[in-house]
Parts: C-alpha cells; sequence; structure tokens
C-alpha cells in the first residue's frame, strides 16, 4: 500500500511540474481572468483575480522545490488539485470569480509555509508583479473584509494544524 501511495505521489507531484502542463493552465487561468477584467473593470475582485495565474505558476514550483517540507508540499498538492478541480467553493464557471476562492486557499498555503522556509524559497520561485509577501498580507487583509472573519478563520485552520 504504501508503495501505491509513493508512486502515486511521485506521479502528481511529475505531472504538477511538468512545465507544459503548468503552462496550459497558466494561460486558461491569465486568459479567464483578462476576460473578466474586460468585462468589469472596476470590480472589487480584481486583485485576487490578477494573482491567481501567478499564484499557481508559484505553487507548482514551490511543489517541486527540495526546501520545502513534505507537509508543506501536501497541502499545496491539494491547492494545486483545488486550482485544477471543477469543483470549487466558487464554481469556475462564474468567470474570473470562480478563481477568488482558489487564491484565498492558495495565499493561505502559502503563507503557513512561511512557519517552514525562509522566504527566499518563495520569492525566487515568483513571478507576478511586486513583493510577494506584501501581496499575501494584502490579499489576506482583502479576503478578510470581502468573506468575513468567521470563514476566513476556518480556511486558515485547515492550513495551520
Amino acid at each position: 500500500m504504501g508503495q501505491i501511495y509513493k508512486l502515486k505521489q511521485q506521479e502528481f507531484i511529475s505531472k504538477a511540474t511538468d512545465e507544459k502542463t503548468q503552462k496550459d493552465f497558466y494561460k486558461k487561468i491569465r486568459s479567464k481572468v483578462q476576460k473578466y477584467i474586460e468585462k468589469h473593470p472596476n470590480s472589487k475582485y480584481i486583485n485576487y483575480l490578477v494573482a491567481a495565474p501567478d499564484f499557481f505558476h508559484l505553487l507548482c514550483k514551490l511543489l517541486a522545490d527540495s526546501r520545502v517540507p513534505l507537509k508543506n508540499k501536501l497541502y499545496i498538492a491539494a491547492t494545486i488539485l483545488y486550482f485544477t478541480s471543477p469543483l470549487d467553493l466558487i464554481t469556475d464557471i462564474i468567470p474570473g470569480l470562480g478563481f477568488t476562492d482558489d487564491v484565498i486557499i492558495a495565499v493561505n498555503v502559502i503563507k503557513s509555509l512561511l512557519d517552514s522556509v525562509d522566504e527566499e524559497v518563495i520569492t525566487e520561485h515568483w513571478v507576478g508583479e511586486g513583493d510577494v509577501i506584501s501581496q499575501l498580507r494584502q490579499l489576506l487583509d482583502l479576503a478578510d473584509s470581502v468573506i468575513g472573519q468567521g470563514m476566513l478563520a476556518k480556511i486558515k485552520a485547515l492550513f495551520t494544524k
């Protein structure tokens, strides 16, 4: 049983870190976000949405990084699965808005990673605009105001046990 689990884990990590797979999904997210922004330029969700592709990319890179502890990699892998899954708290079918929950979960997973690794591990994989650590804090504050402290506390609790 342990051998099968290990093979499945290696298969998932291999697929999640495959450059073509990442690039294809990254492009898909970027396209959906761009379409939403064009239709809703004043949306309060834009800060979440523009970060979605970059946080997905960051998660994939962190999953392959040997400096990231296995426990954190399990959360990262689960978050990548959540990103790619059509079953979400806010469905990805809703143009643009469907990625807000993905970003909230990604930000919480990455923030919890700061307890286990140096900031440099995270910042060296960041391809987005600006400072990733500042963006983590801003997005957590925004999530707190948009979805409320109760729901955000429940999401945070999933990644701090």
